[in-house]
């Protein structure tokens, strides 16, 4: 179940500074490691995530890692969550992501019920930006569901993209049926984990309730278990159903679908109209004061001592030394063209 990511104080075990980053606050913690509230040296807020040292032991997870990382520094759009910087082969390895406050899509549709037919639509636009940006990146998303789309003070984003390369995502309700039969992830997944995040976005449930995990994979890969589409609005049933097409070649490609969604919510102006209401419903707390709490004497002088020191108060590009250029190339993905990870 999605829920919204809550700041949590430090403990004593906890580092006060990974890399060039500050801690702050615990963010939470997933199977691929620690995530934590951090800032540079300016200020700026990140997501670091301390990854699991266990799921980098072999050549071949670190190899598909950095090939991710390569990729995800090439991400600059505004609908799927920036990489900050990278190490690998620090101790601890680590990443850093733009920070992203604000509810979660699930904890939204928790809190407040489904989206209308049109929001949804909208929403549908907005991350298929998100795709389109990783996809042209040369990455996949693989991930993608409720609990990674959070609704910020710009918009709904994307976050955690690529990380599954290290482990299977918990979850399974938004895997495409080739990811669950272990073939190679593809462009056309992501396709289908977001018709599946908009059907519990516009319903309030997932494409197959009410099963126990198990059965629940079952069902995803066997064709002739139709998905519940009930409470989907009634214009948006046949785009969602195409989306999530157990044929990986009969779901739409991303410009495909984001054209016909974008028809659905009323064209391009509703979309943007429509954007500020989700930014307005989903973003409740612009100020932010209860992060700003757990750091009363703000950013403050980075780990090295000097707020202003050069080299690390900014994004910087793909960097050798920190990744050991040990990655694949990052060619833009096709629709049968990224091979599964293996450990």
């Amino acid at each position: 179940m999605a829920e919204e990511m809550v700041a949590e104080p430090l403990l004593p075990s906890d580092p006060e500074a990974v890399g060039r980053y500050r801690l702050d606050a615990r963010l939470g913690v997933g199977g691929t490691g620690r995530v934590y509230l951090a800032r540079s040296a300016s200020g700026r807020r990140v997501a670091l995530r301390v990854l699991n040292q266990a799921l980098l032991s072999s050549d071949n997870a670190r190899w598909r890692l950095a090939g991710e990382v390569r990729a995800l520094y090439r991400v600059t759009g505004p609908r799927a969550a920036r990489l900050d910087n990278a190490d690998l082969h620090g101790d601890p390895p680590w990443l850093a992501t733009e920070y992203v406050p604000g509810r979660t899509l699930g904890e939204h549709v928790l809190r407040e019920g489904p989206l209308d037919g049109p929001l949804t639509a909208a929403l549908g636009v907005m991350l298929a930006d998100a795709l389109s940006e990783l996809h042209e990146a040369g990455s996949l998303h693989r991930d993608l569901k409720p609990r990674n789309i959070i609704l910020g003070p710009d918009g709904p984003k994307a976050v955690d993209a690529g990380l599954a390369v290290l482990a299977e995502p918990f979850g399974p309700a938004y895997r495409a049926p080739e990811q669950v039969a272990g073939r190679d992830d593809t462009t056309a997944a992501d396709v289908y984990a977001l018709g599946a995040t908009l059907v519990y976005a516009a319903s309030g449930h997932i494409l197959y309730p009410d099963r126990a995990a198990s059965s629940l994979l079952a069902a995803i890969v066997d064709p002739y278990k139709p998905p519940n589409l009930s409470g989907v609005p009634e214009e948006l049933v046949k785009a969602l159903a195409a989306m999530i097409a157990a044929d990986p070649d009969a779901r739409p490609s991303v410009d495909d679908l984001r054209r016909r969604l974008v028809r659905l919510a009323g064209g391009q102006e509703a979309v943007d109209d429509l954007t500020l209401r989700l930014v307005e419903e989903g973003y409740p707390d612009p100020d932010d004061r209860e992060l700003d709490d757990l750091d009363p004497d703000g950013a403050g002088p980075g780990p090295d001592g000097d707020a202003d020191a050069a080299g690390y108060d900014e994004p910087v590009p793909f960097d050798s030394e920190t990744t050991r250029d040990i990655g694949p190339p990052v060619d833009p993905p096709s629709r049968h063209s990224i091979p599964r990870a293996t450990t």
